[in-house]
């Protein structure tokens, strides 16, 4: 019978490598420095009750939203800090940017907010680019065959080469 390699170490320090990339690391950066923002933004809110010179918020709503964007920052730091986890925070991040943005607009051509003060909400889709980028895989790093025509981009290159898992059935003798 043969034996099942153990590919543990193997994929481990690729997806090091992987988390070391020069593109990868300025695009973590950029994150870790977005969540910080959030973060500087949300303690007013969370401790204060109130953003500095905002007093026409009801202060537990205020906490309650300052609460949501401190975890949405740890949420990002989480994600610059091991982009493999990228891909599962996308969602909340385009739902969120998309809110948010809509949410801006509306309140903007309503008069009911001044558009400069409404490009603080540039954070958060800041943060959707980067959390996408982060997981989706660069063009740079794409295969010629997964850019023909036909074929599908975001396949994986798999080293033909490299350490197999072979299936084992078990003998009819058992």
């Amino acid at each position: 019978m043969e034996s099942v390699p153990n590919l543990a170490t193997r994929v481990t320090a690729e997806a090091a490598r992987r988390d070391r990339d020069s593109i990868r690391a300025i695009l973590r950066i950029a994150l870790a420095a977005v969540a910080v923002a959030e973060l500087f933004i949300a303690i007013p809110d969370l401790f204060l009750g109130h953003s500095p010179g905002d007093q026409h918020h009801h202060a537990h709503i205020t906490r309650h939203l300052g609460a949501f964007v401190c975890a949405y920052a740890v949420g990002l730091l989480v994600v610059a800090l091991r982009p493999a986890k990228a891909r599962a925070f996308v969602p909340m991040t385009v739902a969120l940017a998309l809110a948010m943005l809509g949410g801006a607009v509306a309140d903007v051509r309503r008069g009911e907010a001044l558009a400069l003060k409404e490009v603080q909400h540039g954070l958060e889709i800041l943060g959707m680019v980067l959390v996408w980028l982060l997981a989706s895989r660069p063009l740079w790093a794409r295969s010629p065959k997964a850019t023909s025509a036909g074929a599908d981009p975001f396949a994986s290159n798999i080293d033909p080469d490299g350490p197999q898992i072979t299936l084992i059935h078990p003998s009819p003798d058992l």
